[in-house]
């Protein structure tokens, strides 16, 4: 058996702004404070001054009493949080932003316990804290071309259906697992590589995007210093990716 619980603790900005709801023109949304708490109303402030703190939360809880190598339950977390800064507000830069979100989890994916080759948890990405998303964004000609220059994992922008996170098992995810397993430097959420991105929104419901992204050798947790190892070493490469939406 299988179930899960999300929680927007905050706006939720995960992935690029396009990805995103708009918050509320008014005030900040936050679930179960009414629009006139303190809270809602720093968070309007903070939001009216160009600074976007976001929250977001998953849980899985799972069990197996049947099947498997051995029976079990367990609970699996995901907790990613950051801020956008929204730089023309901040110092007039012009179509300026800047992106930042750190991430955590916990728990157990009793994946040795089913002897699955996929997660049975959505949630699992990493273990651990790390640093994710580091990079800014210039918006140019009315947002019809956008800049993404900084550290970002190319799931966050390419071969992803939002819809297909909602799934509690790793097996059907946001970004095809074909591409995580066997393309080189294809991370999803929580491991990030140096990359450039262009985006052209050709229309208002159509897009093209070509990145480059640094390919980088396995390494393990430890050598990966949690996100924050931001060097190119040797045997890395880079790849690049193109998409049309």
């Amino acid at each position: 058996f299988l179930s899960s619980v999300s929680v927007d603790a905050l706006p939720s900005i995960l992935y690029p702004r396009n990805t995103a709801a708009p918050p509320p023109d008014s005030y900040l949304d936050i679930p179960f404070l009414p629009q006139e708490s303190g809270l809602n109303q720093l968070m309007f402030s903070l939001d009216h001054h160009g600074v976007k703190p976001f929250v977001k939360y998953w849980g899985d809880f799972l069990g197996n009493p049947v099947g498997g190598i051995s029976q079990t339950a367990g609970w699996f977390q995901l907790l990613v949080y950051g801020v956008r800064l929204d730089l023309e507000r901040l110092m007039r830069w012009t179509g300026g932003e800047f992106t930042l979100s750190a991430m955590d989890t916990a728990g157990d994916d009793i994946g040795e316990d089913v002897g699955t080759l996929f997660t049975p948890a959505q949630a699992v990405t990493l273990r651990g804290s790390a640093l994710f998303l580091l990079y800014i964004t210039q918006h140019l000609f009315e947002d019809y071309l956008e800049l993404n220059i900084g550290r970002a994992s190319a799931g966050a922008f390419y071969a992803r259906l939002p819809v297909m996170g909602l799934p509690v098992n790793g097996a059907v995810n946001s970004n095809p697992i074909s591409l995580i397993y066997n393309a080189s430097g294809f991370h999803g959420t929580g491991k990030a590589n140096w990359m450039v991105n262009l985006k052209i929104n050709t229309t208002a419901t159509t897009y093209v995007q070509s990145a480059i992204f640094q390919a980088t050798t396995s390494r393990s947790n430890q050598q990966w210093f949690n996100g924050v190892d931001f060097s190119f070493r040797h045997g890395d490469g880079i790849f690049m990716a193109a998409e049309v939406g």
